[in-house]
C-alpha cells in the first residue's frame, strides 16, 4: 500500500506541476489547478469509504485489514496511471 500511496503522491504532484507551468489563461488554468486538487482530496474519501465497505465483507474476521490494505493498493494503482494518463496528455 506505501508504494501505491507514493507512486499516486508523484502522479498528483507532477499533474499539478504541469498544470502550474502550461501556457493558458490565468483563471482558466487556475480553475483546472483547483480542480486537480479537490479531486485529488475526494478520491481519498472515495476510497476510504470503498475499502472500508470491501473489508467489512470479512464479517469482522482476520482477512478485514488484508482487504482493506489491498483494496488501498489496487485503487492507488489504477488512480495513479489514470492520473499519469492526464498529465500526459497536457502539452
Amino acid at each position: 500500500m506505501k508504494k501505491s500511496l507514493v507512486a499516486l503522491g508523484l502522479a498528483q504532484k507532477e499533474l499539478i506541476i504541469k498544470l502550474r507551468k502550461i501556457d493558458e489563461d490565468a483563471n482558466d488554468k487556475q480553475r483546472a489547478i483547483v480542480c486537480a486538487q479537490t479531486d485529488a482530496q475526494e478520491y481519498t474519501i472515495y476510497a476510504g469509504k470503498h475499502c472500508e465497505s470491501f473489508a467489512s465483507l470479512a464479517y469482522g474476521g482476520n482477512s478485514q485489514g488484508d482487504r482493506r490494505l489491498a483494496c488501498h493498493a489496487e485503487l492507488n494503482s489504477i488512480r495513479a496511471q489514470q492520473v499519469r494518463k492526464v498529465s500526459a496528455s497536457i502539452p
